[in-house]
């Protein structure tokens, strides 16, 4: 539904936050020439879904809701399995939480209980790097892929890492660089799908 201040989106695997994300991911990688393995972005920060019909720059824009950081950075096994863990045990999908991420380049299964999701494989592009029922961690100490991760306010309030990595400062520069990339894109032959938004 549209303008909803949330709902789906940003408790739960939805195709907007699977659009938002490919979108961040190509953009990125468009604009740093680098060809990132993965985008988290916050569920939570995605305001509102998109209505069925003509998709506007407008209605872009209106699904971002709150200040933002993206940056780039080398991840290891660990730390995707960390961050997907942190996502899962949250009230995931029950309820919104700032924990839970809706990703581009990771898929991730796993099973629910008790209030809670636990992972069972999480693959980052081709790769599986992680399988609860085959021994845990599936790559070596020296795997590492680079991702993109989106800060929620309380991270870029006490964020002390090196700025020369941040790709978007704030909000308004990721909704210019979705809607940029959108216009770039957008062709005769290509063609958004309203109806699986």
């Amino acid at each position: 539904s549209s303008g909803n201040e949330g709902g789906t989106v940003r408790g739960n695997e939805t195709n907007l936050g699977d659009l938002v994300t490919d979108v961040i991911r190509a953009a990125c990688s468009e604009k740093m020439g680098v060809e990132y393995d993965f985008v988290t972005y916050p569920g939570y920060w995605l305001r509102s879904s998109v209505a069925a019909g003509d998709i506007t720059l407008e209605s872009l824009q209106g699904v971002f809701a709150n200040p933002t950081v993206l940056y780039y950075d080398t991840y290891t096994a660990s730390d995707i399995l960390s961050m997907v863990t942190r996502g899962l045990n949250s009230v995931y999908p029950d309820a919104e939480d700032t924990t839970f991420n809706q990703y581009s380049g990771i898929r991730v299964t796993y099973t629910y209980s008790a209030g809670h999701g636990t992972p069972v494989t999480i693959t980052v592009g081709d790769t599986l790097i992680y399988d609860a029922n085959d021994g845990g961690v599936q790559v070596g100490d020296d795997w590492t892929c680079e991702g993109v991760y989106a800060m929620t306010g309380g991270e870029i309030d006490s964020y002390t890492g090196d700025m020369a990595n941040w790709i978007c400062h704030d909000k308004i520069e990721v909704q210019d660089m979705v809607g940029e990339w959108f216009q770039n894109h957008t062709a005769d032959d290509y063609t958004i799908y309203p109806n699986t938004v």
